[in-house]
């Protein structure tokens, strides 16, 4: 069976799509789950190492903002901010997500 160009694209962005799909599924989980321990965020470390890991390092503008706003969940030292934290740094990896899927 022989596939055409306009075919190959197709399927390639259905599966571009699926996997912006489970990566901000994967965030959602995440930052979902995070608690305050009274000093920091639970587990922090391993919070960043995992959005990190979802958003990766391509480098461009969006994915380098979401980056810094990973890494600043590492400075968060009261529970009445974390809400709106986390609510930012989604929308920094949303961004990000969706700038990798345009490329």
């Amino acid at each position: 069976m022989k596939i055409t160009r306009s075919q190959l694209r197709q399927i390639i962005q259905e599966s571009v799509i699926t996997d912006y799909g489970e990566k901000m599924d994967q965030v959602d989980m995440l930052l979902d789950g995070v608690k305050f321990d009274g000093r920091r965020i639970a587990n922090v470390d391993t919070l960043i190492d995992s959005l990190l890991k979802i958003v990766g390092s391509s480098g461009d503008f969006e994915t380098e903002e979401a980056r810094a706003a990973i890494i600043s969940l590492e400075d968060v030292r009261s529970e009445e901010v974390i809400v709106s934290v986390t609510s930012d740094v989604e929308n920094y990896i949303r961004d990000a997500l969706r700038s990798q899927v345009i490329k």
